[in-house]
């Protein structure tokens, strides 16, 4: 379009200020993309700071449609936490006495009168009772750890899902900004054309074109903006389901 302007304005269909300020424009839009470019790198360096390997030429989501809840990492761990539980609690049950204690003893007696060194040995045996006093409160707090245990899951599976419902609004509420806005984007570039066409017939005012271009850009980078949002509203939702780290 600059060109084009530029050709313009030296066949004399359009005048230097106008080339001026759609030169100026272009110079504005090229510093933008400056600064899109230096985001880009320092985003490149920051993921090789925190992996320490290269990032890939083409990344990949993971589908979120085949996550199950069960298999979070979180829940999965509480999981075995109440299966461990449980299991103490069949053990304390199992066990309602403590084990036989077997022993061996020896003793040596001294300066008596009948005999000045006698040596004794001797087995020692011990058989404990089961006593409800005793395995009472065994069982009971071996059954509080089973219900904080059950608990703290149920707590896992409510923050979980919760997460992943709010991430899943999320990305639901991006997709259809980034639809509205490619719409948009179609909407202005045929407004483009359709003023471009229309200026160089001599029937709007060239104005109106770096008007449209403007708003062209605008809405470009408003597209690309939305495209990151969704897909990062995706990575999100395939964090909170506990398919990425």
């Amino acid at each position: 379009m600059l060109q084009d302007l530029r050709g313009q304005a030296q066949s004399g269909q359009t005048g230097p200020i106008e080339a001026k300020v759609a030169e100026a424009d272009a110079r504005d839009a090229e510093a933008t993309l400056s600064g899109r470019r230096a985001e880009l790198k320092q985003a490149v360096i920051a993921f090789g700071v925190l992996t320490g390997r290269e990032p890939p030429v083409v990344f990949k989501e993971s589908d979120p449609s085949r996550a199950s809840l069960r298999n979070h990492p979180r829940i999965a761990l509480r999981g075995k936490a109440v299966e461990k539980a449980e299991a103490d609690q069949n053990l304390v049950w199992a066990t309602d006495r403590d084990r036989p204690e077997l022993g061996a003893f020896a003793s040596n007696a001294r300066d008596t009168s009948a005999e000045p060194n006698v040596t004794s040995l001797g087995v020692r045996l011990k058989i404990p009772f089961a006593y409800d006093a005793i395995n009472q409160p065994k069982r009971a707090a071996a059954a509080a750890e089973v219900v904080a245990a059950k608990e703290e899951l149920a707590l896992a599976q409510r923050e979980v899902a919760g997460d992943a419902a709010q991430a899943r609004a999320k990305l639901n509420g991006a997709r259809q900004q980034l639809v509205a806005l490619e719409a948009r984007r179609t909407g202005l570039a045929e407004v483009v054309q359709l003023t471009q066409q229309a200026q160089r017939a001599g029937q709007v005012m060239f104005n109106d074109l770096i008007r449209a271009r403007l708003q062209l850009f605008e809405a470009d980078l408003a597209r690309a903006t939305a495209r990151v949002a969704a897909e990062r509203a995706r990575s999100d939702l395939n964090q909170a389901l506990g398919l990425e780290p």
